[in-house]
């Protein structure tokens, strides 16, 4: 059955977490799909609204008439994640044209309401090539570091505010023949996209392309042959409420090539990193040996793909005692920079070191400010900078919800007025936004 015709059955099956299908408020109720023919059916996924099923089976059938119940559900406790509500059922080995959702009873007093039906022929290895391994990011909101897109947690995650041209990838140790990609997105998911392949982290080759998503769970088959040690998404378009792009967990499905492992660093390096200093950015790195090392060549970028060299710092030659070195850049980009090392071998040949990302200080000091703060009504955000084109500015509770978003013109040089009269008391960030980068962001407390 139906609750209205602004929610049909079609909506579980298109693919858009923001569409649904929602029943009558009684039981017994069901929704099936139509594969087209009989096919393999290994693993089924529910992402319910509010009003999921508290006792149902799934069930398949090659005429839609006699079925076949194949996973029973009682007292159902879905994990929740995105305001979302979800079940993933593997390992069914069944087959079936038609596969069902027969619901016997309702966890709330509203009906049976899915966001999406998913239906899968095979069920995902147990284990990730990435789970555990390095993660590097273009840039990070916080404290939500790369590596928490590959901790095999599906509660914690990474994070950037930008809202275009942002990357992640992972470093598998070694090379390995790629089959899938499994992407699980928080609230903050990737429109455009690409995922893509590299054996030094330099050059990528693109093996899926994604356009106009709106999933929270993406999973992409790669063509046959692909292979690499570095997996990397690389976000074109983000920005979904009031994010840039931000991922649960980013998981790699294939097999490790033992017999293709990729040569490791003449280098046993311990540490590299970039942090704004002064008007510069002090890149640092150090090593516990090193192997007929004739140096370093410090490289930067300003999209994190193609790079230029700054300078060399001279290596250690042949060594086993640990070594720590510098380099500063005293003329870096405006916004965010990448830097690596190209790390030189005297027989001539090379390999990259992973990347760091930077903010830089603006050339003089920041006037920008949030004042009164607290307030009682209303507050005022400066910047330095003008704006570098039309924006947004946003504000978000300490619940993560974005309350209030508005476009920004850039004819607005210096300050924005913000009235918070008609929010409760607590805790809100306010975000301003420019050409896709954050100007200000900064924590505004509303008292009564």
């Amino acid at each position: 059955s139906l609750e209205g015709t602004n929610v049909p059955a079609s909506a579980a099956t298109d693919g858009d977490h923001t569409t649904r299908w929602s029943s009558q408020f009684s039981d017994p109720q069901y929704i099936y799909v139509d594969l087209g023919s009989v096919q393999t059916v290994d693993r089924v996924r529910l992402t319910w609204e509010t009003a999921y099923g508290k006792n149902f089976t799934i069930d398949v059938s090659n005429d839609a008439t006699t079925w076949t119940t194949v996973k029973t559900v009682v007292n159902n406790s879905p994990v929740t994640a995105n305001n979302l509500y979800v079940n993933e059922y593997e390992r069914l080995n069944a087959t079936g044209r038609y596969v069902r959702m027969y619901g016997t009873a309702r966890a709330t007093g509203y009906g049976y309401s899915i966001f999406e039906l998913e239906v899968f022929g095979y069920s995902n290895p147990l284990t990730s090539l990435a789970t555990s391994k390095a993660g590097t990011a273009s840039d990070t909101e916080g404290n939500l570091a790369a590596s928490l897109a590959f901790d095999g947690d599906s509660t914690t995650r990474w994070s950037t505010m930008t809202t275009t041209n942002q990357w992640v990838y992972v470093d598998l140790n070694g090379l390995s023949t790629i089959s899938r990609v499994y992407l699980n997105w928080e609230r903050a998911w990737g429109i455009s996209y690409l995922i893509q392949v590299s054996n030094d982290a330099s050059t990528w080759t693109t093996v899926a392309t994604v356009t106009n998503n709106q999933a929270y769970y993406n999973e992409l088959s790669l063509p046959s042959g692909t292979s690499g040690r570095y997996v990397r998404m690389y976000g074109q378009t983000g920005g979904q409420n009031g994010g840039g792009f931000s991922l649960w967990e980013f998981k790699v499905y294939g097999t490790q090539t033992a017999s293709k492992t990729v040569t490791p660093l003449p280098v046993t390096l311990t540490s590299f990193g970039a942090v704004a200093q002064g008007t510069g950015v002090a890149v640092s790195w150090a090593t516990a040996s090193e192997q007929h090392n004739a140096g370093f060549e410090v490289q930067r970028s300003g999209d994190g793909t193609a790079f230029t060299a700054l300078g060399t710092v001279s290596g250690g030659g042949t060594t086993l005692s640990a070594h720590t070195y510098s380099y500063f850049d005293a003329s870096p980009l405006a916004g965010t920079a990448y830097y690596r090392l190209k790390q030189l071998d005297s027989d001539g040949t090379f390999t990259y070191s992973p990347v760091a990302a930077v903010q830089a200080a603006p050339s003089s000091p920041a006037a920008s400010s949030i004042y009164p703060n607290p307030t009682t009504e209303r507050t005022t955000v400066t910047w330095e900078v003008p704006l570098a084109g039309a924006g947004r500015w946003y504000l978000t509770n300490s619940l993560g919800q974005v309350v209030h978003a508005e476009a920004l013109s850039s004819e607005i040089t210096a300050a924005l007025l913000v009235d918070l009269q008609s929010y409760p008391a607590g805790s809100y960030v306010l975000t301003v936004e420019a050409s896709g980068k954050v100007v200000r962001r900064g924590r505004v407390q509303k008292s009564n």
